[in-house]
């Protein structure tokens, strides 16, 4: 029997060595992440970067064709992530060789997680973001605290420039606050819930009542 115990006390002890461990790395991860952020977003304007890619988060087919006028005008590197358009659409004639198309985000998250390492292999220092107005808020605090993890500074440009004020503000706290809470769970362990939002927008498209 106290052997047993021993053995139980033994156990209950590594298990918070290892818990604690797990959260401490985690709690320096995040950390040293916020820091490179917060230069991020603070210096890499006031040094005069030049803008190295645009990124075009998928969600409303608008967003990817103001992102080929633009193309035309400015040519430059552009990601569009999980948007409406294929890579051999009529719509990137003309400039899809400078179009990386990339299909693995399912939400605002993902769209920055599942890039930003793309991004930091090409060398690339600043990143112009290209979304909606009323989404904009939300992209903009998330890919500062994703992309600046990695030392991407980001700017920020509404697709829709003619939208109203009343039409920025449309977006929750709640969604951007839960966002965000997201954000930094992914800089301190890498993990984006990427299966779990699936899942969730599956559910959200089943019509239950005509089941």
């Amino acid at each position: 029997m106290r052997n047993r115990s021993k053995a139980s006390m033994e156990l209950a002890v590594l298990l918070v060595f290892f818990v604690g461990l797990f959260f401490s790395v985690g709690a320096l991860r995040l950390c040293f992440g916020l820091c490179r952020a917060w230069y991020r977003a603070h210096e890499g304007r006031r040094i005069g970067e030049d803008v190295d890619a645009n990124l075009v988060l998928g969600g409303e087919p608008s967003r990817e064709s103001f992102a080929v006028s633009l193309l035309k005008s400015r040519p430059r590197l552009t990601f569009v992530s999980s948007g409406s358009f294929r890579l051999n659409d009529t719509l990137f004639d003309g400039v899809r060789d400078l179009v990386v198309v990339d299909r693995r985000a399912v939400d605002t998250l993902t769209n920055y997680s599942t890039l930003v390492d793309e991004l930091k292999r090409r060398n690339i220092r600043y990143v112009q973001v290209i979304t909606s107005s009323y989404h904009l808020h939300r992209a903009r605090l998330v890919g500062q605290i994703v992309l600046g993890s990695r030392g991407i500074s980001s700017s920020y440009l509404a697709s829709d420039l003619y939208s109203t004020q009343s039409s920025v503000s449309q977006e929750s706290t709640l969604k951007r606050t839960r966002d965000v809470l997201r954000a930094l769970v992914w800089v301190a362990y890498e993990v984006d819930g990427r299966f779990l939002s699936s899942m969730l927008q599956i559910l959200k498209s089943v019509d239950f009542a005509s089941l």
